[in-house]
């Protein structure tokens, strides 16, 4: 697994060589601990998922990443958050969004950026950036792509990860899929899905905010998303439990938090809890 510099290291790493270019004649010994706290720091770069870091490339699996952001504009209840999906030497960015140079100089390290997959019907101005500044492919839902050389993803056609499956909604209002990623059994959501492991990152405002729209601690059927898809007099509760039928068993949606255990469990007893 490559190993990423923080921000943190990197200034701990311009601050050892400012100190070696003025004190030539410190020692070896200092060069030796200057060297060892460097090394020490990139090591942490990569965190396990539990750990929240806003802005900073953390490790699913050894081939999956993902990083936290935040929508201008927005309070923390729109934080984002961005998979990177590594086949090869070929990388698929799904639910973009933009990182600080640093961070960016480390995606450019995991690969080369080659594909930008949507999974729901907002494209955003981050999607674009990745888009136009990486030639990046993008992959979008039928009815979100308007020129011919973008790819329209299909339950039935090829996808641009090995090993992935596309599930569609197909009676919602708006355009929506889930993707599994089978050799992890990993279940990638947009807005549909959303865990929240804890709420300590948020103010108490925001964690009023995040009630009064209908969420809750652990797994959620986003009740906001949910009315503005579905018809009147109509329900999507046959539509989203052929998401069950799915091998599953971790979740990231693209707000919260991951869920790397029991989320198809979970997501039984949310479709139980909303559509009682």
């Amino acid at each position: 697994m490559p190993t990423l510099l923080s921000d943190e290291a990197s200034q701990h790493g311009r601050k050892v060589r400012a100190t070696r270019s003025t004190t030539n004649t410190a020692g070896k010994s200092t060069d030796a601990v200057a060297m060892a706290h460097a090394a020490g720091a990139q090591t942490e770069a990569l965190r396990p998922a539990n750990v929240m870091e806003r802005g900073r490339i953390q490790a699913l699996y050894n081939d999956v990443y993902w990083v936290q952001g935040e929508m201008p504009g927005y309070g923390n209840d729109h934080r984002r958050n961005m998979v990177i999906v590594r086949d090869g030497h070929q990388l698929t960015l799904i639910n973009p969004v933009r990182l600080s140079p640093l961070q960016e100089r480390n995606l450019q390290y995991l690969g080369r950026i080659a594909h930008v997959l949507r999974l729901g019907d907002e494209p955003t101005a981050d999607e674009h950036y990745y888009r136009s500044r990486y030639y990046a492919a993008l992959w979008a839902l039928p009815g979100q792509v308007d020129k011919p050389r973008h790819n329209i993803l299909k339950e039935d056609a090829p996808l641009p990860i090995a090993g992935a499956r596309l599930l569609k909604l197909e009676h919602s209002r708006r355009s929506q899929a889930v993707l599994l990623l089978e050799r992890h059994g990993l279940l990638l959501s947009d807005d549909l899905l959303q865990h929240y492991g804890n709420w300590q990152n948020l103010s108490l405002k925001d964690q009023l905010l995040m009630r009064l729209q209908g969420f809750h601690k652990g797994m959620n059927l986003s009740r906001h998303w949910l009315r503005s898809a579905t018809a009147k007099d109509f329900s999507l509760k046959d539509d989203i439990q052929r998401i069950l039928t799915l091998n599953f068993d971790a979740l990231l949606g693209a707000s919260g938090t991951p869920m790397m255990l029991g989320a198809k469990q979970a997501l039984h007893g949310e479709i139980d809890n909303v559509f009682h």
